[in-house]
């Protein structure tokens, strides 16, 4: 449930299950780091670096690399019925006007009531950096917050650094980038993209969506709305969808525009979408 009062109640779960281990916030290297990377950061659950990629004439490609020990898994920017979102400061950089973090499509796991919505295994989210100066490196230095769970969720802090240049960048960190590149949600305004139906079922509270697919099948459908809203989701099959209203600010005004991320078998979508 993505309820904020729930939320609330999450996070202080998650912090004192935290305090419980030894292993608290974490800004560990164990390995040099290669031409093109950071050095790897080892948290309880999980590793982090940094890596670069190409630059394209205007801004930098590069990513935040995190894999995950076992059946570890790591939070999307709504982190479901549990965890915490990532979240990046890139405040410290050089010649850094813009960091840009993307999202790759996040999968839902878990039973009803304890279900997160994010990562596992590995994962890369993808940044695109402007420079102030294109014509001088760039130096990205990350402070990122993020949590790992299995049995018990941790918070873990990592500190990271890289030069970006011009011209120098490792082929295959380039290629990974661009494999997650390629998982990020299209726009529902794509020619491919799936149409989303909205239909109000009791004003203010419950919506039937149904989404219609072009080509390949309908896996799942994330709705968030801006701060203060939250909203619960079930699967009906078949790209229909019941929305209910989790939570709302004390002055909330009309019903919300959301922003809609679809997942199907040929790729990910989002929009936005206001309500009926």
């Amino acid at each position: 449930m993505q309820n904020f009062m729930r939320q609330n109640v999450r996070v202080s779960a998650f912090v004192a299950a935290a305090l419980t281990v030894a292993v608290g916030l974490t800004n560990v290297p164990f390995a040099r780091a290669e031409a093109g990377t950071s050095a790897w950061v080892k948290g309880n659950l999980s590793q982090v670096r940094l890596i670069a990629g190409k630059f394209d004439g205007k801004s930098y490609r590069a990513g935040i690399e995190i894999r995950l020990k076992g059946k570890a898994h790591t939070y999307w920017r709504d982190p479901g019925d549990g965890g915490v979102p990532p979240v990046f400061d890139f405040s410290k950089s050089a010649n850094v006007k813009l960091a840009k973090v993307h999202f790759p499509a996040p999968v839902r796991s878990g039973k009803p009531g304890e279900e997160f919505i994010g990562y596992e295994r590995r994962v890369v989210f993808p940044v695109r950096v402007t420079p102030e100066n294109a014509g001088r490196k760039a130096t990205l230095d990350l402070k990122l917050n993020y949590a790992a769970c299995e049995k018990i969720c941790v918070p873990e802090q990592a500190r990271m650094k890289l030069v970006l240049v011009r011209g120098q960048h490792n082929a295959s960190y380039a290629a990974l980038i661009g494999t997650y590149e390629a998982k990020l949600p299209k726009p529902l305004s794509s020619p491919d993209a799936p149409r989303v139906e909205i239909k109000a079922v009791l004003a203010g509270k419950r919506w039937a969506f149904n989404v219609l697919s072009k080509t390949g099948n309908i896996v799942d459908l994330f709705v968030e709305g801006p701060e203060g809203w939250y909203f619960d989701r079930v699967s009906r099959g078949g790209g229909k969808f019941g929305v209910t209203l989790a939570q709302k600010p004390e002055r909330p005004g009309g019903p919300p525009v959301v922003h809609v991320t679809i997942t199907s078998t040929q790729g990910a979508f989002e929009g936005r979408h206001k309500l009926p």
